[in-house]
């Protein structure tokens, strides 16, 4: 493993220590910042050789890479029963975050069946088109279940002896926490390394269709 390297500590100052030597990172700016528990996932901080380098700064040019690595972030979140998130942060999404989360119902009952757009309609005679391209609208089986932030500085200004005055099961649960995160980030940066290995880049043009208004005279 890269980034969860060591033995789990079993006393409560080797669990002290490990946790408040973790790297963090800042979430927020403004008068308060906060930290959370994080990892640094610049290209020089992965561990590549030299042609992984250079086949990842390619790679990074696309749109879409990190379309690739979100299943091992989701995967996390759903370990952790939406209780818990990670989040990429910085600059080109050079650090991964650890976030605490909620799963929630945003409330939306129906969709379209052609451009996919989300109501919080039921769909009933009187409304059974989608507002926005005009299709037909379908009631949702079931509620969806989105994500969200609700803490951002997991642990922030929390230091060694602070940690010394939790309990051995508060510090337990908070080891087995960061080290599912470390866990989670090294499957992530071996996803990521697959991904150098499976996937080259290429460029293609893409017609986008646009509306445009003009004058035509009248016959």
């Amino acid at each position: 493993m890269f980034f969860n390297t060591s033995a789990a500590p079993k006393t409560k100052d080797g669990i002290a220590k490990f946790l408040s030597g973790h790297p963090r990172y800042q979430t927020n700016s403004g008068v308060h910042p906060l930290t959370s528990y994080s990892h640094c996932v610049k290209l020089h901080r992965l561990g590549l050789n030299r042609s992984e380098s250079e086949k990842a700064a390619s790679i990074m040019q696309s749109d879409d890479y990190w379309r690739e690595l979100r299943g091992c972030l989701r995967g996390f979140q759903d370990d952790m029963q939406g209780r818990y998130q990670i989040s990429p942060m910085g600059r080109n999404s050079g650090h991964l975050v650890l976030f605490e989360a909620e799963v929630y119902d945003p409330g939306y009952k129906s969709t379209c069946r052609q451009c996919g757009h989300l109501s919080h309609q039921l769909v009933s005679p009187q409304s059974s088109h989608c507002g926005e391209c005009g299709g037909l609208r379908s009631n949702l089986k079931k509620p969806l279940s989105w994500s969200r932030v609700i803490g951002s500085g997991i642990d922030h200004g929390v230091t060694y002896r602070d940690m010394l005055d939790w309990s051995m099961v508060d510090l337990q649960d908070r080891l087995d926490l960061v080290r599912a995160f470390d866990s989670a980030c090294d499957i992530t940066r071996s996803a990521f390394i697959r991904l150098l290995n499976e996937f080259m880049l290429i460029e293609q043009v893409v017609m986008v269709p646009q509306t445009v208004k003009r004058l035509e005279r009248i016959c």
